[in-house]
């Protein structure tokens, strides 16, 4: 059975629903490809909504300030077709072999399905789902996969580091959600522009 997105109408217009081909879809391919790990999961609920949680896909400048990354990611990309948001953007990470250059993939749709592919130092794959539990709760739910290195060991290693580091991320974004407060037309600086098309994709999900 594959999951359906559904948008509602609140001024009474048509609802507009989308099937998601879960046999096509990123990690049915990796269960069905040896090639890449079992998917694992972990998942959150916090009090913020599903728009303030997914202006992180383009609020790159956090990435260094807030999680202290080595640099700030350089977006590449990005792109609005129909409900999806297309992200592309490279960054430098610091490894016991020196630094490396890193490619991160997301495609948003909406604000209930997010597929985030990672290359570099290894091949990743997040997959996050999102749905309010109530007027402040949202529930987000994330699944990783893991593209198989050239033994197990170093495999199940990299996946361990790749999740809790996730993991340390989005605790420390949980109070910024928890406190933010949402201004229509915020103060941005040169390299906030794509919060401006972020905005931009997110008003056709409200009547």
């Amino acid at each position: 059975m594959s999951p359906l997105l559904l948008g509602l109408d609140a001024g009474g217009g048509s609802a507009r629903a989308l099937l998601l081909d879960t046999e096509r879809g990123p990690l049915a391919v990796a269960r069905r490809d040896d090639a890449w790990t079992a998917p694992e999961r972990r998942e959150w609920v916090v009090r913020s909504t599903a728009q303030e949680m997914a202006e992180n896909t383009v609020d790159a400048a956090h990435f260094r300030f807030v999680h202290k990354t080595n640099t700030v990611p350089e977006t590449e990309k990005a792109s609005i077709r129909d409900h999806i948001l297309h992200v592309v953007a490279n960054n430098r990470v610091a490894t016991p072999r020196g630094e490396q250059r890193g490619r991160i993939e997301i495609q948003a749709h909406g604000f209930g399905l997010g597929i985030t592919r990672v290359s570099g130092i290894a091949g990743l794959l997040v997959v996050t789902s999102g749905s309010p539990v109530d007027d402040d709760h949202n529930h987000t739910r994330l699944q990783f996969a893991v593209k198989k290195l050239a033994n197990s060991d170093t495999t199940r290693g990299v996946g361990k580091a790749f999740i809790a580091e996730i993991e340390r991320q989005f605790a420390q974004d949980i109070p910024i959600w928890e406190n933010k407060i949402h201004l229509e037309r915020p103060l941005l600086v040169e390299g906030e522009r794509e919060i401006v098309l972020f905005r931009r994709w997110a008003k056709q999900f409200y009547s």
